[in-house]
């Protein structure tokens, strides 16, 4: 289980093994493991970020802390294999693929 923290800290989030103000990417990391990752918002603005948490939260990987602990599971999130495919087909490198 792992926990998010977004807004102030230059309105960045991270998890127990990231460092304050690591970036949205470094926080995904957590939705990769299929576990369950709670949310807690701090101050601060920004739409980046916030739709980042709302992607997350629509995919099911988070869920924001409301001061209890749940179980729940949902397919991990590794879009990197959909980028490299979307960047083959682009250079004609991978055929025969759609």
């Amino acid at each position: 289980m792992s926990v998010l923290r977004s807004g102030s800290f230059g309105g960045a989030e991270d998890t127990p093994s990231k460092p304050a103000g690591a970036p949205a990417p470094q926080g995904a990391e957590a939705a990769g493991t299929g576990k369950p990752v709670y949310v807690q918002r701090l101050k601060g603005n920004s739409r980046r970020l916030a739709r980042f948490h709302t992607l997350m939260q629509e995919r099911g990987a988070t869920r924001p802390f409301q001061g209890k602990l749940e179980a729940w599971t949902y397919a991990p999130i590794n879009d990197t294999e959909v980028v490299a495919s979307a960047i083959r087909r682009a250079l004609g490198l991978e055929k025969g693929r759609s």
